[in-house]
């Protein structure tokens, strides 16, 4: 009820007599300055008294639901249990090394490379282990590491083939193939493969080493797209269309290996897409366009919409809970929203955390990570968004 007060005052008050934060912030303390003065001692003349009550009385008019609204955020923060937000900072680490640092939920671990070996770091007991060794003196890049509880799939510069351990037994096996894109979800490894000129959408069994070539990308000029995330869903887009106004995908379920069917953002180009539930969204823009816009297709319905946010430059999504990067000041750090009828509601979770926040990313299970930039860089923020419904 207040937040709508709040929405109808703004909406009834011209915008050259609004008042601004910062006029907010001035009448606020002025009244408890005055509170805490007490009454004059001399007598005031009646005219500039009567004008003084006007002007604070609807000043505090105003600003009483700006106070309900902020007190409210801050109580919401402060009586948040520590276990939706919790930091993890590995010491003798980096922003280099964790900025690709995959969240294992069931585990409770961080698993990182720093170009030698792979770790798994426990954020409840801060034990940190190493659970694979380069060979020779090829680095392992954190972007050719894929990982879950059971396994460890990587790959090493200029090696051939990847490598695949069973963290159940510690077996390692090695499959001389050449892939990129790697995506585990539970024990099969999504990843495009180069085979005899063509490129593969190939799915293969951790734990059968059974390998299934989905769909020939090459010769039918397709494009798998990184969706963030095991879903059990994949999306293909064909980069030899010429409808330019349409950019158009195909939807397809790992299981039964079948096409759910085919949609389109209108808009010229679509970025980062990611699939939440039976959402697919991606960041959208034109030739020309200043920043870009949030959309998705419902595949339940197959129809557009845009999601109202504020100016953003990433973003991550988890069914109705969305990590945007967005400036703030002359910087920019990760905030926190919940999508309600296409418009994305701040919440004040981080809003307590003075350090800048990159590169927001969800687990499967619903666990925001973001990375610390700046004097901190050693450290992590793990959020449970399952815990904000």
């Amino acid at each position: 009820m207040h937040e709508h007060i709040r929405k109808s005052l703004d909406q009834s008050i011209p915008e050259q007599v609004r008042l601004r934060d910062e006029r907010k912030r001035a009448i606020v303390a002025e009244a408890h300055r005055r509170l805490e003065k007490g009454s004059p001692t001399r007598k005031p003349a009646l005219k500039p008294l009567i004008s003084a009550v006007a002007v604070v009385g609807i000043a505090g008019f105003l600003a009483v639901p700006y106070i309900q609204h902020e007190m409210g955020e801050k109580a919401i923060v402060e009586s948040m249990p520590s276990e939706v937000v919790h930091k993890v900072s590995i010491l003798g680490e980096n922003l280099a090394t964790l900025i690709t640092a995959i969240y294992v939920d069931k585990t409770k671990e961080m698993i990182f490379t720093d170009g030698y070996r792979i770790y798994a770091y426990n954020t409840e007991s801060k034990i940190k282990e190493i659970l694979v060794e380069r060979e020779e003196d090829a680095n392992i890049s954190g972007y050719n590491v894929a990982a879950n509880e059971r396994w460890i799939v990587w790959k090493q510069d200029d090696i051939e083939g990847y490598s695949i351990l069973n963290r159940l037994n510690g077996e390692v096996r090695n499959i001389p193939d050449e892939l990129h894109g790697m995506q585990i979800d539970g024990d099969q490894l999504n990843y495009t493969s180069v085979s005899q000129g063509n490129i593969w959408f190939t799915q293969l069994d951790l734990k059968t080493l059974e390998q299934t070539q989905l769909i020939d990308l090459h010769s039918q000029r397709l494009k798998l797209e990184y969706t963030r995330g095991a879903t059990g869903k994949f999306i293909i887009t064909d980069y030899g269309e010429s409808d330019s106004s349409q950019f158009k995908f195909t939807v397809h379920d790992l299981k039964s290996q079948r096409q759910i069917g085919e949609y389109s953002f209108p808009y010229e180009n679509a970025i980062n897409l990611s699939i939440s539930g039976n959402k697919v969204f991606a960041e959208l823009f034109n030739e020309g366009d200043t920043g870009p816009v949030l959309g998705y297709v419902d595949l339940t319905d197959g129809q557009f919409y845009i999601v109202e946010t504020p100016k953003f430059f990433a973003y991550a999504v988890f069914e109705d809970i969305l990590a945007l990067d967005v400036p703030v000041k002359d910087s920019r750090t990760i905030k926190l929203y919940r999508i309600e009828n296409n418009q994305a509601h701040a919440l004040p979770v981080l809003d307590h955390i003075q350090e800048r926040l990159v590169k927001p990313r969800f687990t499967p299970e619903g666990s925001l990570v973001v990375n610390v930039e700046g004097t901190d860089f050693y450290s992590l923020y793990v959020v449970d968004a399952t815990k904000l419904k």
